[in-house]
């Protein structure tokens, strides 16, 4: 089992209640935080894909894991992951709130991303996934757009600092949860066609954008585990 330094707000729970994506912690609060400290991550369950399909993965690229969905998820692992969504935001801030800027330029992997540039990626995909999922809500079936991430990453809006991110998120995300808690079981089952991913109900689209938010905030952490931050 893998641990750090540092206290992730995940609360572990036994690995054979939920499959798939939901078979890992959920947000909660350390049960013995140290007095007086910011919380800090304490364990990060790392996907179990790569051992069930022995397949080969690129760690620094995919720390947790590629993600596999779960077609017909219960009313409790939806809930769950919808209270995952909500949490996200502060848990990504407190990965990098000590990071200076040196620390912030560094690509989390050689030829990657640096941290900047990660966490002002998750604002666009963020704010693009929840447009879908709205598109897919109130329309029949629609082809939803894509973007350039690569491209974007480019520009010059990805050297803003990090907090123009933070708190777009933050914002973004308390009104997607309060959007996905108003919902029934049936409006999930509605679709929308992606690009990348073909024909995608809002059942998967739920569950890929909590595990996006897992999968970048997992390669920040894995950076300042490897660098001693």
């Amino acid at each position: 089992m893998r641990t750090t330094n540092e206290i992730f707000l995940f609360r572990s729970i036994p690995l054979n209640t939920y499959s798939g994506t939901f078979n890992r912690p959920l947000l909660g609060h350390s049960p013995n935080p140290q007095k007086g400290k910011t919380p800090m991550i304490l364990e990060f369950l790392y996907s179990q894909n790569e051992r069930i399909r022995g397949e080969p993965i690129d760690h620094y690229r995919y720390p947790i894991g590629h993600f596999e969905p779960i077609d017909s998820p219960t009313a409790e692992q939806r809930s769950r992951c919808i209270e995952e969504i909500k949490e996200i935001p502060s848990i990504l801030r407190l990965a990098v709130q000590n990071l200076t800027m040196e620390q912030l330029l560094t690509p989390y992997r050689p030829g990657g991303w640096t941290v900047l540039q990660v966490v002002h990626h998750m604002a666009d995909n963020d704010m693009n996934a929840y447009i879908r999922f709205k598109r897919g809500l109130t329309e029949d079936s629609p082809l939803a757009g894509s973007y350039r991430e690569d491209l974007w990453a480019e520009r010059s809006d990805y050297r803003t600092p990090v907090e123009t991110s933070l708190v777009l998120l933050e914002s973004l995300h308390i009104r997607f949860a309060d959007l996905l808690r108003s919902l029934h079981s049936s409006d999930f089952k509605r679709t929308f066609t992606s690009l990348t991913h073909g024909v995608m109900s809002l059942n998967v689209a739920t569950q890929r954008y909590a595990w996006h938010g897992r999968h970048h905030i997992a390669q920040i952490v894995s950076l300042k585990e490897r660098m001693g931050w």
